[in-house]
């Protein structure tokens, strides 16, 4: 009797030890067949060399080099800034893309952990309503002037820059994105169905100077490096869409879509004064210095602009 229960102690023993000694070995597989990739957006701008000198000062450029870690590169008759921001989502409203049409959530540190073989990273859910919304909105309408994001905006390949390091980089212009918003703002303006957009249409609005507590149907132009003017970028001269892409840049507009990955484009649809609230995308941001939430109304900001 007694060498029975000897055995099956001996029995059981060997049995837990079995079962322990699997667990780090299923999370060695499971490492083994997964990666982290780190995530960016880069913008890439192409100035006039004679309208970028006459609208950016040395101190914007000491702001974009040292802040924004912005690649200057002076050309024989032109100006290259290119800007690469690694995706970092707000803590109030994480940040979901798709690898392979598989949804995984983005880290603090901007990394996202999918499996090896996979081959794209998307921003955009094939199954869901935002994808068709895309492809009706972003490459859309208002007649004959159509403006079409780049898919490099929605979509990417992951590339290995190291044995152990990856990442992927959505790329866009400035330009694409101010476009985009100028159409569709225009477009909200014309709807006199929609009562926030009439509403919206009786405030101040392109070439227009702002002053802090002003309405604005978006906050794209309240960057460090503002004039506090709205430049129209669709319709403006050279000047008026570098100064709309200077006033652009560390906007909270620039900082959710390229940063907390958040805001009207990357959502594929007019989200400020239709869907959502004007300056939607403020309620991605919030003030380096402060830790102030952005406000909704116009507000200049003397510091960085960082996700919530």
């Amino acid at each position: 009797m007694r060498i029975k229960k000897i055995c099956k102690l001996i029995l059981g023993l060997t049995l837990n030890l079995s079962l322990i000694a699997s667990v780090p070995s299923v999370a060695y597989a499971k490492e083994k067949d997964t990666k982290e990739v780190q995530v960016y957006t880069e913008t890439t701008d192409k100035f006039s060399k004679n309208v970028f000198e006459e609208v950016f000062t040395n101190e914007d450029t000491k702001f974009l080099r040292e802040s924004l870690k912005a690649d200057i590169k002076y050309l024989e008759d032109s100006v290259e800034v290119k800007i690469r921001t690694r995706i970092q989502p707000s803590t109030e409203k994480g940040l979901t893309l798709y690898a392979d049409g598989n949804p995984v959530e983005v880290s603090s540190k901007g990394t996202i952990i999918i499996p090896k073989d996979t081959k794209l990273i998307s921003k955009l859910n094939k199954q869901s309503n935002h994808s068709n919304m895309k492809a009706k909105n972003m490459s859309a309408v208002n007649g004959e002037n159509r403006t079409i994001v780049s898919d490099n905006f929605f979509t990417t390949d992951i590339k290995q820059t190291s044995s152990n390091k990856s990442e992927s980089v959505f790329r866009v212009s400035s330009g694409e994105l101010l476009e985009k918003m100028d159409q569709l703002e225009d477009s909200c303006g014309k709807d006199l169905h929609n009562a926030r957009s009439l509403k919206a249409s009786i405030k101040k609005g392109y070439g227009d100077k702002y002053y802090t507590g002003d309405t604005v149907h978006c906050n794209r132009f309240n960057g460090q490096l503002t004039d506090d003017v709205h430049y129209n970028w669709r319709t403006g001269s050279a000047a008026d869409k570098a100064k709309a892409v200077r006033n652009f840049y560390a906007s909270d507009c620039h900082i959710a879509l390229v940063q907390a990955g958040s805001g009207c484009t990357s959502k594929g649809s007019c989200q400020c004064n239709t869907t959502k609230r004007a300056a939607y995308c403020s309620s991605f941001t919030r003030d380096e210095n402060s830790l102030r939430n952005c406000p909704y109304t116009y507000h200049k900001h003397t510091g960085l602009v960082i996700p919530r």
